[in-house]
């Protein structure tokens, strides 16, 4: 099996990359990830840097170029790939996040009329979830202003003719959303893929991370919770592969 994995760099990316490394079926695999040049270092030595050359558990990795397309042999795409990064400037989020994300599933789009490509899997967040009491929702959420013309929103905040704060005080929207631009842009995601009708057959994933709680109610930045999440998304203190304990 051929898997394409953007985001590979990344700390979930590098999860799936092990996860996958351990499948039984992993000696069949051949999983491609598109690295960039960043900081002075080219997209194969970052590659190599953070793969390996050949060792295990990631032999079956290989780079691809980023400006190449989706290889005709891949038979499942995972797009994770996203700048992780709370803040407001939903236009940068859309152009280099989203915009990415749904060229690669144009491409996906043309792939599976060649017949190899099987699965498309888009990697979201839990956060798109507004908390309790806010019904459970298993397909793109609401109410949302972007729901009924998620492309016209789409291109309205590319464009500059919506800005951050039209988004926060619009009545559809719920305040969960508007939380910052991660989130938002995460949620029109999901409603943009939605509007996508040639794709095989498509996964929308929300992880999430659980951290600790003293009570288990919202604290401020100096409790035990909220200072683990900072640490969490710090460069520095990116959390280690580990069990859960009681």
């Amino acid at each position: 099996m051929t898997i394409y994995l953007t985001g590979g760099s990344g700390y979930l990316g590098g999860e799936i990359v092990r996860t996958l490394a351990e499948n039984e079926l992993s000696a069949d695999m051949n999983v491609l990830i598109p690295v960039r040049d960043k900081r002075g270092n080219t997209g194969p030595e970052r590659f190599k840097e953070i793969f390996g050359d050949g060792a295990n558990p990631h032999e079956h990795t290989q780079w691809i170029d980023p400006a190449v397309p989706i290889p005709d042999e891949a038979e499942v795409v995972i797009l994770n790939a996203f700048d992780v990064a709370f803040h407001t400037d939903i236009a940068r989020v859309l152009r280099e996040s989203v915009a990415p994300t749904l060229a690669l599933l144009e491409q996906c789009s043309k792939l599976r009329a060649k017949g190899n490509l099987r699965k498309v899997i888009v990697i979201s967040t839990a956060y798109v979830q507004p908390p309790i009491p806010f019904r459970r929702c298993g397909g793109p959420i609401t109410p949302f202003n972007g729901a009924a013309d998620p492309w016209g929103t789409y291109n309205k905040l590319l464009n500059k003719e919506l800005a951050w704060q039209d988004l926060v005080s619009h009545p559809e929207n719920d305040p969960h959303s508007t939380t910052n631009a991660y989130i938002y842009a995460k949620t029109l995601m999901e409603h943009l893929i939605a509007t996508f009708h040639d794709l095989p057959r498509t996964y929308i994933i929300r992880p999430s991370v659980i951290g600790p709680s003293s009570c288990g109610e919202r604290g401020n930045l100096a409790s035990p919770g909220c200072a683990s999440v900072r640490l969490m998304i710090s460069p520095v203190g990116r959390f280690v592969p580990s069990s859960g304990c009681e």
